[in-house]
C-alpha cells in the first residue's frame, strides 16, 4: 500500500527540512520522494543530519523541473496547504485522508501528497492540479506549520489507519486451574512472611485477586509470579533452619 503513494515537495528551501521529511518518511514506512527545484544540494551536510538513518530516500529521490513532471503518472493528487480562497474548494478534513487515500488505492490508483514551499505554501496553479487540497487544523495565532512536521501528520494517518486495520493482538488469559494456583501460592507465602493478622485475614487475598483478575495475566505472567513465590517460600525457609 504504501509504495503506491509519493510524497511531492514543491522547491524545497532549507536542508533541514528535506532531511527531516525524509526521516519523517522512513518513520512511517514511506520511501517514494520527488522534489521540484530543490535549493539545497542533496549531499548538503544538514540534510545527512536530519535525515540520519533515512537518508537512502534522498539518494533515491527523483527531482524534477516541476509539478506536472512530479505527478504525470499518478490518479490522484491531494495537496496540503494552509490558505482557503474561491480557488480552492475541494478540501477534505484530514481525519478523512486515510479513508479516501484506500479508496484511491483499492482502485488501482498511485497517489501523489503535495507540498507548498516552505515561505509561500501553494501558488494556485499548483492547487488546481491537486483533485483534492487538505488543510491541518492549526492555532489561530501560529497557523504556518513546518514543512516536516506537515509531512508527517499526513503520513501518520495513514499509517494510523493501516495499524487500525490490522487484526487486533489477542490476548490469551490464564485459565483458571492456573490462576488458582498462583494464588496458592500467594497465600502461602502471604502467611509465611505473616504479612496478615486477623483482622484483614480475607480482606488483603481478596483486593489482590480482584486486582489480578482485572490484570488478566497470560500463562507466562502466572508462571513468573508463581517462580517468584517459590523462590521466596525457599529462601524464607532455608534462612529459618540456619
Amino acid at each position: 500500500m504504501f509504495e503506491t503513494i509519493r510524497v511531492v515537495l514543491i522547491e524545497p528551501e532549507f536542508a533541514g527540512n528535506i532531511g527531516s521529511v525524509a526521516r519523517a518518511m522512513g518513520n512511517m514506512g514511506f520511501k517514494d520522494l520527488y522534489m521540484v527545484k530543490p535549493k539545497p544540494a542533496l549531499d548538503d551536510l544538514d540534510i545527512k543530519r536530519m535525515s540520519v538513518a533515512s537518508y537512502p530516500i534522498i539518494q533515491q529521490a527523483k527531482l524534477t523541473d516541476n509539478l506536472v513532471d512530479a505527478i504525470a503518472d499518478c490518479e490522484w493528487v491531494i495537496g496540503f496547504t494552509r490558505r482557503v480562497g474561491s480557488e480552492r474548494r475541494e478540501f477534505i478534513p484530514i481525519r478523512d485522508l486515510a479513508s479516501e487515500t484506500q479508496r484511491h488505492i483499492h482502485t488501482g490508483h498511485k497517489v501523489a501528497f503535495v507540498f507548498g514551499t516552505e515561505k509561500h505554501g501553494f501558488s494556485t496553479s499548483d492547487a488546481t492540479r491537486c483533485q483534492q487540497l487538505v488543510q491541518i487544523p492549526t492555532s489561530t495565532e501560529q497557523p504556518s506549520i513546518n514543512l516536516a512536521q506537515a509531512v508527517l501528520l499526513a503520513l501518520y494517518e495513514i499509517r494510523r489507519a493501516h495499524v487500525d486495520g490490522e487484526a487486533p493482538f489477542e490476548h490469551k488469559a490464564a485459565d483458571v486451574a492456573s490462576m488458582e494456583g498462583m494464588y496458592d501460592h500467594l497465600d502461602e507465602l502471604y502467611k509465611e512472611v505473616r504479612y496478615f493478622d486477623a483482622q484483614n485475614e480475607e480482606r488483603i487475598p481478596m483486593i489482590l485477586r480482584r486486582l489480578l483478575n482485572r490484570a488478566r495475566p497470560n500463562p507466562q505472567e502466572v508462571r513468573v509470579i508463581r517462580g517468584l513465590c517459590r523462590n521466596a517460600l525457599h529462601a524464607i525457609k532455608h534462612q529459618n533452619k540456619a
